[in-house]
């Protein structure tokens, strides 16, 4: 257990070694305003924005050590002094009630600002509670209780209540999930093209617009549990399960489709219930930013009508990428997925959000999600990421020299059957972007991506689709 004793001057040490100091080191004074910061532990604090900055002390230590000075900084009026003290009193006191609980458990509140085609402006706020459940074992991992309440410019509302649990030597993880999300979406009809139109007027328009989708709005609440055991250093096995409901599917506005061969309506209020297995392979180096090393993971969902899905159909996917260090740190990066809907008779309805679907934040950038959608998919990513001045030791406002680039291309292709596989018409996109690093340790990029989609029908009458992104955190 950690608390906050005090300050010490410039290019001070952090004394203690453990992990939570490793994640968040406490806090500096920067113009007379208390800041958070991150540091690594052990390691030699520089820079004008560190100069006070407090020690994170064992319990141990500071038995061991009581008459070990403090350095105070002149200038500090006594108000900042008091508050000081009452902050160091209240981690103190903080500290020692968990002590017989959960050991180093952290707390954190942050801003959620992002952006993309499909949720417009996002904006919010996250919150993280960091726990060591494995009772002070160093090999293994934080836990994590993580909240979010979200929303969008596009009528877009999220609500999510996740954890990640690790035991002592890491030996069983357990995942679990629940969300609700109110949302606006476009439908482009099922298959590997979007050459429907629609003659479209909002309720609130008299004038229509000629596009190849139409908007709808849906809610969804999902519950979902992972229980993984570790069978090796990197490899891990075990069961899952996930409950969804979608409801409340409302058209918005008014169409007039002109096209002889109509998508049909999709199939957006549903229930799905059942289990699954799952295999994870985790061979990188870092899970934010891989500079070498794998990734591999294996799902296989069932969906019987007597746990109450709507409909009996089973799902099994496939996600493997391989991460190459070439000159310095620059990475080459791959991704591959295949997934596949297996319906149990003839006449299985697979759910829309449950469907192979290409575009969005994280698959096939340049494309709206769900632009091409289908019960059977495959699709690739590749990325070249090289830093050009991304200098670990510069202040977070020096921007200039944590900078980095990317450029990536990616394609896919949704079947209906497969029967229906090939290697032609498959959907391509490429983009260039930025990166900040935002925390050197942990190699967390802020990303700025622009993707342009290759396919002539996808934006309709309008030609080729493209679209920004920005997000914390890589694609892959």
């Amino acid at each position: 257990s950690a608390a906050i004793v005090g300050l010490v001057a410039d290019n001070s040490v952090c004394k203690t070694d453990c992990r939570l100091c490793r994640l968040y080191a406490g806090a500096y004074i920067l113009n007379r305003i208390v800041v958070i910061v991150v540091c690594d532990s052990g390691r030699r604090l520089q820079g004008r924005q560190q100069r006070f900055i407090c020690v994170f002390r064992t319990k141990a230590e500071l038995q061991t050590q009581p008459n070990e000075k403090t350095v105070e900084p002149s200038g500090v009026r006594l108000r900042m002094k008091r508050t000081l003290l009452l902050c160091s009193l209240l981690a103190l006191a903080t500290t020692i009630f968990a002590q017989d609980s959960l050991r180093n458990i952290r707390f954190a509140a942050l801003p959620a600002v992002a952006f993309s085609p499909e949720n417009g402006f996002t904006y919010g706020a996250i919150g993280e509670m960091y726990y060591d459940a494995a009772q002070g074992d160093p090999d293994s991992r934080m836990s994590r209780l993580q909240a979010a309440v979200l929303n969008s410019t596009k009528q877009r509302f999220y609500v999510l209540l996740a954890t990640d649990l690790f035991t002592k030597d890491n030996n069983y993880w357990l995942y679990g999930r629940a969300r609700y999300r109110d949302y606006t979406d476009r439908y482009y009809g099922i298959g590997n093209d979007a050459d429907a139109r629609f003659l479209y007027t909002p309720e609130d328009e008299t004038e229509g617009e000629l596009l190849n989708y139409y908007i709808y709005r849906y809610r969804s609440l999902t519950f979902e549990g992972v229980a993984l055991k570790r069978l090796t250093d990197r490899l891990y096995v075990g069961v899952q399960y996930i409950y969804d409901d979608t409801y409340g599917y409302q058209d918005l506005g008014q169409r007039v489709e002109i096209t002889d061969e109509l998508p049909a309506e999709p199939r957006v209020d549903n229930r799905r219930s059942g289990p699954g297995i799952r295999l994870a392979f985790d061979g990188r180096d870092n899970i934010n930013y891989a500079l070498e090393g794998a990734f591999l993971q294996f799902n296989a969902w069932t969906y019987p009508t007597w746990l109450g899905t709507d409909f009996d159909y089973s799902s099994i996917s496939l996600d493997a990428r391989k991460y190459w260090r070439t000159v310095g740190t620059q990475v080459f990066a791959a991704r591959v997925r295949v997934e596949s809907r297996l319906a149990h008779d003839d006449n299985t309805i697979i759910p829309l959000f449950d469907l192979a679907r290409l575009g969005g934040l994280d698959y096939i950038r340049g494309y709206f999600e769900g632009t091409y959608q289908d019960r059977h998919g495959m699709s690739f990513q590749t990325e070249y990421r090289f830093p050009i001045l991304q200098d670990a030791d510069a202040p977070i406002w020096k921007l200039w020299r944590r900078f980095g680039l990317v450029g990536f291309f990616s394609g896919g292709r949704v079947y209906n059957t497969w029967d229906e596989l090939s290697l032609s018409d498959w959907r391509l996109s490429a983009g260039i972007g930025l990166r900040l690093l935002l925390i050197p340790e942990q190699r967390v990029n802020v990303r700025i991506d622009y993707g342009w989609g290759f396919a002539p029908d996808a934006a309709g009458p309008e030609g080729r689709q493209s679209g920004l992104y920005f997000f914390v955190g890589e694609t892959f």
